[in-house]
C-alpha cells in the first residue's frame, strides 16, 4: 500500500511537471526563420489574444517590395522576371519578381506583385519606391493630359477632322507620366487632337487653330 501510494504521488508529480513545462513552453515565441526584428507591436507582460501581431521580422535580412500593378499591365509581369526598383535617392536596384497575387482588388483593379530585393540594398523597410519593368516598351502613343475630356465617366478627346471640326472620340487610356497619357485604343499616330480648351467644346464644333497642332505622338514614355 505504501509503495502504491508513493507511485501515485510520483505519477501525479510527473503530470504536474509536464503541465508546468508545457505552460513554460508557451511563454516562448519562436520565429519561423532567422532575421531582423523591424518592429515590435506588444510590450513585456501584455496579455494578447490569438492572432495578435507580436513583431515584424525581415526574414534572413531580406526586403521585398509590394508593387501594385494595373490589370492592363499584367502581360508585362512574369514571375522570375527582372525589374528595376528606384528609391527616393534615384538609385536603381535590380530585383526579381518572386510572386504575383492570384487575385486583383475588385475596387482598384490593381494586382499586388511581390519583388525580392538583393541583400545589401540601400533601401530600408517602409520606404516608397518606383518599380520599372525591364524590357517593357518605352515608346507608346500618347497625348497631353489636357487633351482628355470625360463624358459619362469615360475618357474622350476631340479629334480635328477636315475643315477643323472637333469630333468627340472615345479613347482607352493607359499609363501616365510627365504630363502625358498613354492612348491604347481610339487614336492613330499622326491624328491631330485639341489640347487646350477641350473641356469647353461640344461634338461638331468648328475650331480655329491658333498654335501648332499637336498630333498624337509615339514618343511619349508613360510608365
Amino acid at each position: 500500500t505504501t509503495v502504491k501510494t508513493a507511485r501515485a504521488k510520483r505519477d501525479a508529480a510527473k503530470a504536474a511537471l509536464a503541465q508546468l513545462q508545457a505552460q513554460l513552453a508557451q511563454t516562448e515565441v519562436r520565429a519561423p526563420a532567422g532575421g531582423l526584428v523591424s518592429a515590435r507591436s506588444v510590450d513585456v507582460g501584455q496579455v494578447v489574444s490569438l492572432g495578435t501581431e507580436l513583431v515584424r521580422i525581415i526574414r534572413d535580412n531580406r526586403l521585398q517590395v509590394d508593387a501594385r500593378v494595373p490589370e492592363g499591365d499584367l502581360a508585362l509581369v512574369k514571375e522570375g522576371g527582372e525589374v528595376d526598383v528606384t528609391g527616393p535617392d534615384g538609385t536603381a536596384t535590380p530585383a526579381i519578381i518572386r510572386q504575383i497575387a492570384p487575385v486583383l482588388d475588385a475596387t482598384t483593379r490593381l494586382v499586388v506583385v511581390h519583388i525580392d530585393l538583393p541583400q545589401g540594398t540601400a533601401l530600408k523597410s517602409g520606404m516608397f519606391a518606383r518599380v520599372g519593368l525591364k524590357g517593357a516598351a518605352d515608346r507608346a502613343l500618347a497625348v497631353p493630359r489636357s487633351a482628355l475630356v470625360w463624358r459619362t465617366g469615360k475618357a474622350h478627346v476631340f479629334l480635328l477632322a477636315e475643315g477643323r471640326t472637333a469630333v468627340l472620340t472615345p479613347v482607352e487610356t493607359g499609363r501616365q507620366a510627365d504630363g502625358h497619357v498613354e492612348i491604347r485604343a481610339g487614336l492613330s499616330a499622326g491624328d491631330v487632337v485639341v489640347t487646350r480648351g477641350a473641356g469647353l467644346l461640344s461634338n461638331g464644333d468648328h475650331v480655329q487653330v491658333v498654335a501648332s497642332a499637336t498630333p498624337a505622338s509615339g514618343e511619349g514614355t508613360p510608365r
